[in-house]
Order: structure tokens, then C-alpha cells, then sequence
């Protein structure tokens, strides 16, 4: 089942570029997907009552163009055949009925108490999946462990946490975008994968190198020493 929502660009979810930041661009593909799961269920507030909960893996976001302030677009998202203990989901961006944004995002469901994954068989949603052949994940962003370059620090705060208490998968697109100069520009490619949490009041240290490819890849750590995020950002001109 694709999952479809109408909706405009918030001016205050754009950049000094007048253009909607990397966050934004995230909340607008994750949207769809959560009004998807409130529509047909089980809710996220049913999923809380039986002790389950979806936390974001892994995400690649690919834009054709960059999304303008007050524009009417269409998202559209459908959940992929999964097995294991990864479920996936489909995103488009669709300006005049032609997908102008695509992206691919990883979900791990996992038991509230212990912690621990649960396989895709223990979820049974209220809407069906969509084959899509064509579907391909995010990369996995492999940095080494020597030679990243210090870029800063960042402690994490009240307007970047959700209701678990801790940075929300969308904000960390704009804290590593702080890290470059897009005056004139916009991220036409990004991807992040996640591996641990970082809740309010985190210090994290930000680490970079450029790429073969020339795009930026980021890694981000905690201060106990654990992996918060890695992620690659490409960028070109507007």
C-alpha cells in the first residue's frame, strides 16, 4: 500500500539559501510514514503499550532538485518485504506529479525493556507491503579509525530532542551541515546510519574527512567513546 500526503514547504523550515534544510527534507519523507502507521495502526501509542518501538538504522536521501519555500508537493512512502530484523520503507518527493526527491530508510523494532531487536515477524501492521525490485539500500559509511580530522564539539539540546529525550534522527542532518558552507549551495545526496543514542545533554565530538568521491563523510562520538553516528554528505551548486 503507497501511503500519499500533500504538502507545503514551511518558510521556516528552509536555509539562508531559501531552501528547505536537510532536516526538513527528512521530517517531510517521515511524515507520510508516521501518518501511514497512525492511519491503518497499530499506532505508535498501541506499538508503546505492548512494549515495542521503532528506532531509525540506516537512511539515504537522494534530491534532483532542492525543495523551495511555500511549494505544494506530494510525498509517498510504502513499506518493502523485509525479514530478518530489519524493516524497510520507500520515500518520493513529488513536485507536479515527478519525483524529485528518493530515499530508502532502515528501521529496527525493538522491545522496550530489554532493549533488543525483534524480527520482522513479530510486527503485523494495518497495511500491506509493496514489492519494489528496484529498492536499494544506504550504504554502509565505512571511516577509519585513525586520521579523521577534529571539525568540533556539539552538545545536544532541548530544540534537538523528541519525547524519548534524545536527538532526533532529522536533526542530526542539520548538526553536520553546520560543519559545511552551503552559501549557494544545497546537499543533493546524503546518508546517515545510526548506532547509538544521544540523549539531552550529550557531548559529542565531530570528526571528518573528505571522501574519494569529494563528498564529506562525518563521524560522531560520544563522550563514554561510542560511535554515535557516521554519515556522507554530498553538495553541489544551487
Amino acid at each position: 500500500m503507497i501511503y500519499r500526503y500533500s504538502f507545503t514547504i514551511n518558510s521556516h523550515s528552509c536555509d539562508y539559501n531559501g531552501v528547505a534544510r536537510p532536516s526538513a527534507v527528512m521530517t517531510y519523507l517521515q511524515e507520510a510514514a508516521n501518518l501511514q502507521v497512525k492511519t491503518y495502526g497499530p499506532t505508535y501509542e498501541e506499538m508503546k503499550q505492548n512494549g515495542q518501538f521503532f528506532v531509525l538504522s540506516r537512511i539515504g536521501v537522494s534530491l534532483s532538485s532542492p525543495l523551495y519555500a511555500y511549494e505544494e508537493l506530494e510525498a509517498e512512502t510504502w513499506a518493502v518485504p523485509s525479514r530478518g530484523f530489519s524493516f524497510l520503507r520507500r520515500h518520493r518527493i513529488l513536485r507536479a506529479g515527478q519525483p524529485i526527491c528518493e530515499a530508502t530508510s532502515v528501521w529496527a523494532l525493538l522491545d522496550m525493556a530489554s532493549r533488543r531487536p525483534l524480527r520482522v515477524t513479530e510486527y503485523q501492521p494495518g497495511f500491506t507491503c509493496e514489492e519494489d525490485a528496484g529498492v536499494t539500500l544506504p550504504d554502509r559509511i565505512r571511516l577509519g579509525k585513525e586520521g579523521l580530522t577534529p571539525l568540533g564539539k556539539y552538545t545536544v539540546r532541548y530544540a534537538d530532542t523528541d519525547q524519548n529525550e534524545h536527538m532526533n534522527n532529522t536533526m542530526y542532518a542539520d548538526m553536520l551541515c553546520g560543519f559545511l558552507d552551503l552559501h549557494g549551495k544545497y546537499v543533493n545526496r546524503f546518508s546517515i546510519n545510526y548506532f547509538q543514542e544521544a540523549p539531552i545533554g550529550t557531548h559529542l565530538e565531530i570528526l571528518g574527512e573528505v571522501g574519494e568521491g569529494g563528498e564529506q563523510l562525518f563521524r560522531s562520538v560520544r563522550e563514554d567513546g561510542e560511535t554515535n553516528v557516521e554519515a556522507s554528505f554530498s553538495i553541489i551548486t544551487l
